[in-house]
């Protein structure tokens, strides 16, 4: 005689590796969980569709209650973004500032992480992301502020008479006195750990809010010029 053999089902459940929040799918399984024990428990009364609906819809959907405030992104958090998402932090940080931002392509950028406008002035920024709280020498910034005068030279050129730039470099480092000397000759701004702890204190930022503006990443130089010629340059 043929025995059916058991079936097990497995399905994966995102979660957040940090356990900062509770995911969607961990909302769900909860839901799904629950109405599983009270189907079991045929002496309690199943709640209606009705009210099943309503409680995937609060736990699943809705927005996290107003008691429990949205979590800024902190020094130590900051330390632990990947460069990519540091460079969104700093797009980010121009745009909730009245800039018009571009968060250039992950590779084939020629050194500029971000471009912010605002009205006829374009900044021209690099990011230098640090995990350990280094030091930004000052052959770092030479080699900045070289690439960014070669980045106007080859993709801002066109415009560059109606607008007028300012090379920037960002860093959660220190920057040295001696690298503060050479930007300060070059007339170069330097946003160090310090300045930008205090930017983040003055326009506070969320990891929600950084992914919105990583995912409008472009993909290519040519996108980059498209957002120019779209800003009006």
């Amino acid at each position: 005689m043929h025995k059916d053999s058991e079936v097990h089902v497995y399905y994966p459940i995102a979660k957040d590796p940090k356990g900062l929040f509770e995911t969607f799918d961990q909302k769900l399984d909860t839901v799904i969980r629950r109405r599983r024990e009270l189907a079991s428990e045929f002496l309690a009364p199943m709640p209606s569709e009705d009210d099943m609906q309503r409680e995937i819809f609060e736990r699943v959907v809705e927005t996290p209650s107003t008691t429990e405030p949205i979590k800024q992104l902190s020094p130590d958090e900051v330390r632990l973004l990947s460069w990519d998402r540091f460079e969104a932090l700093i797009a980010l940080l121009e745009e909730k500032r009245g800039a018009k931002v571009i968060l250039t392509p992950r590779s084939g950028d020629d050194k500029a992480d971000v471009i912010a406008m605002r009205g006829k002035h374009v900044r021209v920024i690099q990011c230098k992301h640090t995990a350990w709280s280094a030091y930004v020498d000052a052959d770092v910034v030479a080699e900045v502020i070289g690439a960014i005068d070669l980045y106007r030279v080859r993709h801002l050129r066109s415009v560059a008479a109606s607008l007028s730039f300012t090379p920037i470099i960002v860093s959660n480092g220190t920057f040295t006195s001696t690298a503060r000397k050479v930007a300060m000759e070059r007339d170069v701004e330097l946003v160090g750990d310090l300045e930008l702890w205090k930017l983040l204190n003055q326009t506070p930022c969320t990891r929600a809010e950084l992914e919105v503006v990583e995912n409008r990443r472009v993909e290519s130089m040519k996108d980059v010029h498209a957002a120019l010629i779209n800003f009006g340059v």
